[in-house]
């Protein structure tokens, strides 16, 4: 009797546009859950931020290494390709270096993954505030400005709750 494993194409289902899909969608989901609690409880560095940072990065990172196989045949060229068209449509401008911005969000979102693990006081102002501006921004444009139907909703939700959440008075004061 043939193993279910052997039976199980995994090429197809790991690079599936649906998979790799889902797996951004999870990410933006737990990195909007993170800054949620973050926000309205006024902790930066607590183990449960960690933990959900490092499960987003981590679905964020799978995402990025199969959407290039799942969308572009493996082509990066074909991806700077699609991506310029996609944001001459939304902006008027033909660049396609938003495939390298995103490589640099998956990268900024492990660095303060490790950052969180490694420091529990807080740290340099600037720099936090840097990093939540560059990790929101770039969800904003994935899942408000390039997302189209429902998935843009939830963004917008997501934004406005985030929004919110920012005002609520912190847990301790």
């Amino acid at each position: 009797m043939e193993s279910p494993l052997n039976q199980l194409e995994i090429g197809k289902w790991l690079f599936d546009p649906a998979v790799s899909l889902w797996a951004i969608r999870i990410a933006m989901a737990v990195l909007a859950l993170g800054y949620t609690i973050q926000f309205c409880s006024g902790m930066r560095n607590s183990d449960l931020l960690a933990v959900l940072w490092s499960i987003g990065a981590a679905f964020a990172t799978f995402h990025t290494a199969t959407a290039l196989h799942a969308f572009h045949g493996g082509s990066l060229g074909e991806a700077i390709e699609s991506t310029a068209l996609r944001t001459e449509e939304m902006f008027g401008m033909r660049v396609g270096w938003g495939v390298y911005v995103n490589y640099l969000f998956v990268a900024v979102w492990w660095l303060d993954t490790l950052y969180r693990w490694r420091y529990r006081s807080s740290r340099y102002r600037p720099m936090e505030i840097a990093v939540d501006c560059f990790l929101i921004a770039i969800s904003f444009f994935g899942a408000v400005v390039f997302a189209t139907g429902p998935i843009r909703y939830l963004g917008i939700a997501t934004i406005m709750v985030w929004i919110w959440a920012h005002q609520c008075p912190r847990v301790g004061n």
